[in-house]
């Protein structure tokens, strides 16, 4: 099994950089690994919650297309890998 990879380099601010970077491109029947990151919610300005809850979660298509998406957030890094189908996530 052949790996790629891409890496981005985002701007600093609140947004939801994650789903304008994977919009057309991710496909909500992949299943999403969740590996090291610091990403935290805004809430006025600031810092809040952790956005991911937990590291080394798996989380399928739909839900991580959703939780991306849904509320602006601070990311400073993310290892998110996605694989086609639940049996094959691997952190890698």
């Amino acid at each position: 099994m052949g790996l790629e990879g891409i890496a981005f380099e985002i701007r600093n601010g609140y947004g939801k950089q994650l789903f304008e970077l994977l919009e057309g491109i991710a496909n909500s029947l992949w299943h999403w690994f969740v590996g090291a990151e610091e990403a935290y919610f805004a809430e006025n300005g600031h810092y809040s919650e952790p956005f991911f809850f937990e590291t080394d979660v798996t989380m399928d298509g739909k839900s991580f297309l959703s939780h991306i998406s849904k509320e602006d957030y601070y990311l400073i890094f993310a290892d998110l890998k996605a694989f086609p189908t639940a049996e094959s996530v691997a952190p890698l």
